[in-house]
Parts: C-alpha cells; sequence; structure tokens
C-alpha cells in the first residue's frame, strides 16, 4: 500500500516499469495474467483504482483526482518513465496524467478508451450508471450478477480460460465499488482531452513527446 492506494507488482525492481490501470468495474487482480506474462521483461504494477479494492475510496474519485492519486502511487514505487496501459476508464486516467503533464512516461498503452466520456448535459452519464448499478440499487447483489455482467462485455467467442478468470472479479464488494463507479460514472466528462502524436491500432506505437 502507498499513501492507501493498493497494488500487485511482479518482475525485476531494476526492468522498465509497465502500469496497468483497470476500468469501472475492475481491479488490480484482473491483471493478474499480465502481470505472470510481463514480469519477464518489465517491472509490472498492477493497481487499486482509489475506491476499488483495497485502495480506500476518495471524496471525489474524479479523473482527475484518480490520475493524482496515480502520481504519488508511481512517485511512491520510484517508477521511472512507466508505460501506463489503461483499459476504459483508466485510459482516460492515463491520458489526463500525459495531458497535464503530471509525471514523466514512457509510453501509453490505450484499451477500449477515448478521450471523453458521454455528453455534457450527463445524460449519457446518468443512463450508464443507471443501466450498469440500477440492479444494486434495486437489491441485487455483484455476485449474483457477476456471471451476466461479464458475459455481456466479452465478444464473440471468448476465451474460456479469460471469461473464469473475470468472472470473480466482477464479485467486489457492491457498496465501495458501486459508490465509487456512481460518482467516477458522473464526473468523468471533466473536460476534452486531445493528445498528440498518439497512433491508435493494431500493431502501431509511437513514443510521447514530453
Amino acid at each position: 500500500m502507498i499513501e492507501g492506494i493498493g497494488y500487485r507488482a511482479a518482475g525485476a525492481c531494476a526492468a522498465r516499469p509497465l502500469v496497468f490501470l483497470h476500468g469501472i468495474g475492475g481491479a488490480a487482480r484482473a491483471f493478474d495474467p499480465q502481470l505472470d506474462y510481463f514480469s519477464k521483461t518489465h517491472r509490472v504494477i498492477a493497481w487499486d483504482m482509489p475506491g476499488y479494492g483495497r485502495s480506500t475510496l476518495p471524496p471525489q474519485p474524479t479523473i482527475a483526482a484518480q490520475a493524482d492519486a496515480c502520481v504519488r502511487l508511481l512517485s511512491g514505487l520510484q517508477l521511472d518513465h512507466p508505460i501506463l496501459a489503461g483499459h476504459s476508464i483508466g485510459g482516460m486516467i492515463a491520458q489526463e496524467l500525459q495531458a497535464r503533464r503530471l509525471h514523466s512516461l514512457g509510453g501509453l498503452i490505450l484499451i477500449a478508451t477515448s478521450a471523453a466520456f458521454g455528453s455534457r448535459d450527463g445524460a449519457w452519464q446518468e443512463a450508464f450508471i443507471s443501466a450498469r448499478l440500477g440492479p444494486l440499487d434495486r437489491g441485487q447483489t455483484l455476485a449474483a450478477l457477476a456471471d451476466g455482467m461479464v458475459d455481456s462485455l466479452v465478444g464473440d467467442d471468448p476465451d474460456p480460460a479469460g471469461r473464469a478468470h473475470a468472472r470473480p472479479h466482477a464479485r467486489n464488494d457492491a457498496v465501495q465499488v458501486g459508490e465509487a463507479a456512481r460518482q467516477l460514472g458522473r464526473s468523468v466528462h471533466d473536460r476534452d482531452l486531445r493528445l498528440r502524436h498518439v497512433l491508435v491500432g493494431e500493431a502501431q506505437c509511437l513514443p510521447l513527446r514530453t
């Protein structure tokens, strides 16, 4: 733990750092297979975003606040030019961090994410939250909903081992994760981010200019 932020780590401390940031329904342990694979060549970190896993829920978990928390983790671990791999909202946090030059990064890997979320009037965000958290508000549990949630998110012909790995990670604490997701979902459209020199696509990579 660093300043209330939980994380998982693997690999040699002297190796190039690679940091995984999960999405709105994830946790650090969702990246266990990546930690195992990439630790052969990198120092690999996967965080529990504040409000998830072992990390404490901040008063206002906005994208900006989550980016600040990420910097505290990177600085606390003394990571030099880390590569950030952000999935979904984790990708938005990574973009916020780079756009504000909060930490000197070695690169960004953006997975199923975007530079903005929803509409400026908040209607899209509210519909997003209602669709995902409505069942919890009606008394259902994440444990009961987990399998269906995972199945609705995976693509056609998913890897059975990957789906089996994802299902238990969807069964987080409903109160903390639900409240974190609710607040985060209503705040993620803080501003449009416009990053230059980033190519998106298979087998495309371009270093960030700092």
